[in-house]
């Protein structure tokens, strides 16, 4: 229940931040930004968790295992989300060691503009998707508009990482998320190369203004081929 007060703890904060912009106060940093945006969802996950927790209470441990996504973050503790965050990792080796083709092909250079539907013709989407964390057990449509979303998210916090000296501020934990998020692989990899690989994808779609004629959510779907591949 702690969890779930806090939710509401949070959305007050959150709208404390959101009055300061609007009142001429300043902008809001990228952990501002992520804390507004996860307190959202976490509204939105509110009710259909409480009435699971009215009428099977008994399945929440279950949940937690197989469908931790359904859990508000504010109902997770600390070693649960290491693990979830450990089977995601798990997942990426498996797709990157499972689907080098599929990223072959997705690695190639675009010299058109082409939009995510068009990228992705002909290529299945279960490597992409769980490489950027998303459910690969979907219909097609469904996974096209899930990524297009985390497409745009990405894109937004991109936005404040370089603005914010291309995240020179990040804690560890913090800076592998951030990679997991863009479907870069952290494990087996040394913790000083993952600075130098948020660089390398941040430098990346920083170039993207200067390239009109080419899609931005597809390029960085081009760049996780490129990571998957080991091409920075």
């Amino acid at each position: 229940m702690r969890g779930l007060k806090l939710i509401f703890t949070n959305r007050k904060r959150a709208n404390e931040m959101l009055e300061r912009v609007r009142t001429g106060g300043p902008s809001l940093t990228r952990r501002e930004t992520q804390f507004i945006r996860t307190t959202k969802v976490d509204l939105l996950k509110l009710i259909p968790f409480a009435m699971i927790i009215i009428i099977v209470e008994e399945i929440i441990p279950l949940i937690v295992l197989y469908a931790p996504f359904i859990l508000p973050s504010t109902c997770i503790l600390p070693t649960q989300k290491d693990r979830i965050d450990a089977k995601q990792r798990e997942k990426q080796r498996v797709l990157v060691a499972s689907y080098s083709d599929v990223f072959a092909k997705l690695a190639k250079d675009q010299s058109v503009q082409v939009s995510v539907e068009s990228f992705l013709s002909g290529v299945t989407l279960k490597p992409v998707s769980g490489m950027l964390g998303i459910s690969t057990y979907t219909p097609r449509v469904f996974q096209l508009n899930a990524l297009k979303r985390h497409l745009t998210t990405i894109g937004e916090d991109d936005a404040l990482l370089l603005r914010e000296h291309h995240g020179a501020h990040l804690t560890p934990s913090e800076l592998r998320q951030a990679l997991l998020e863009r479907g870069i692989a952290t494990d087996e990899v040394p913790e000083d190369l993952w600075r130098t690989r948020l660089t390398w994808w941040l430098s990346s779609v920083e170039k993207l203004s200067d390239k009109t004629a080419v899609d931005p959510a597809s390029e960085r779907l081009r760049l996780v081929a490129c990571s998957a591949l080991g091409k920075f």
